[in-house]
């Protein structure tokens, strides 16, 4: 099993047994765990009641990095303010057709390149990037990079 997937793996079977809200000790401090879309959206927008502590920060940015989502204070509202309209939805509906598209593109590539023994075996997670990247890159920039070197490059 790809490294990125083991986090994801590992939470699915805690949500089975627990629900979509559980509480999770990776050491001695606990987290709670949100998995109801619901939810995860009052936790980030309702930063009043919900400061992000230290251990938030520090523990989340290893694996979302440093931005919107383990950003507080005036850059989360600077960084927000800066996305805000990419994340209005009659937006992102009408980049819909674009992102089926990029989708369609690269796992189209990744058929066409493997024969049937090595489909079995693929591991998903670097088209999955390549594709992620293509979909971030036309949707916020205009710029479709499809079957690219660019593309591929900045997967590297």
């Amino acid at each position: 099993m790809s490294g990125a997937l083991v986090p994801t793996t590992f939470f699915k079977s805690l949500s089975k047994r627990f629900g979509k809200t559980f509480t999770y000790w990776p050491d001695i401090t606990p987290m709670v765990v949100l998995l109801d879309p619901s939810h995860v959206r009052q936790v980030l927008t309702d930063t009043r009641t919900f400061v992000k502590g230290k251990d938030y920060s520090e523990k989340f940015s290893q694996f979302l990095g440093l931005g919107l989502v383990t950003s507080d204070g005036s850059k989360h509202k600077k960084d927000r303010s800066m996305l805000a309209r990419f994340f209005v939805r009659t937006y992102v509906e009408s980049y819909m057709p674009i992102f089926n598209n990029q989708t369609n593109n690269i796992y189209g590539e990744l058929i066409d390149s493997l024969n049937e023994k090595e489909l079995e075996e693929v591991d998903v997670s670097k088209p999955f990037l390549d594709m992620t990247n293509r979909v971030f890159i036309n949707f916020f920039c205009g710029v479709d990079l499809s079957g690219t070197e660019e593309s591929k490059e900045l997967c590297k």
